[in-house]
């Protein structure tokens, strides 16, 4: 069965030595998903003021984005979120307040998304952006529940019904060697080996394969998606 072709999803970096040497040094392991989400975090400027959705003073993507003005919210106070409040609660502050909202690793353990999505399209100001990056195939993890694993088609539709539009979603992946061993749960003995040796079969499985759009060919494997847009103004 072919896979969809939705002109929303831009094309995904291939994986290759130099990016594994920059992404995945030996003793500084983080999982593919987090890696692959904070190399494309580090592409993006954050001006203005930013509302982190689902963060906190000590959210870890502060160590890759510089933000000018940050607040936050979460149900986890120990994450030091600017308020604490409990999923669906309204955020506390006034309509077009914020430049950005961020929200990584957050929607996939929300039940009533569309309700979340109004609220945040009304603290973003016209023209305004929304970031955010959830995991597709990637183990369950609740906290306190794990309830969806959107799509790029689902993200389009569920932002469009609340008035977001210039929606890009990029599929990320290394390879599905990659994304088996994250799917696997990473059980067992020699763990960071293996993933190093998925990793590097994943870039001699790509250039074997050659496809010609990266990111149709990583579809049906990613083990999660980025996505941005911009509210209309």
């Amino acid at each position: 069965m072919a896979l969809p072709v939705w002109p929303f999803v831009i094309e995904a970096p291939r994986p290759s030595l130099k990016r594994y040497r920059s992404l995945f040094p030996w003793g500084r392991e983080k999982s593919v998903l987090r890696t692959l989400q904070y190399e494309r975090l580090a592409s993006l400027a954050f001006k203005g003021k930013t509302l982190g959705y689902g963060g906190g003073a000590r959210a870890d993507y502060h160590s890759v984005v510089p933000f000018e003005r940050y607040d936050s919210v979460n149900i986890d106070s120990e994450i030091e979120p600017t308020w604490s409040i409990n999923v669906g609660d309204p955020i506390p502050v006034s309509d077009a307040t914020y430049d950005t909202v961020l929200s990584l690793n957050t929607f996939e353990h929300i039940y009533d998304v569309d309700q979340v999505l109004r609220e945040i399209a009304r603290v973003t100001k016209p023209g305004g952006r929304f970031v955010a990056s959830v995991p597709f195939l990637h183990q369950i993890h609740a906290h306190p529940n794990d309830f969806i694993r959107p799509t790029p088609g689902w993200w389009y539709e569920s932002l469009t019904k609340v008035e977001f539009e210039d929606i890009e979603v990029e599929p990320l992946a290394w390879g599905a060697f990659s994304t088996g061993f994250s799917c696997s749960g990473k059980s067992g003995p020699f763990k960071r080996f293996r993933k190093h040796i998925a990793l590097l079969m994943d870039i001699i499985y790509t250039n074997v394969r050659r496809e010609r759009s990266q990111s149709a060919g990583v579809l049906c494997f990613s083990v999660g998606f980025f996505v941005t847009a911009k509210l209309k103004a």
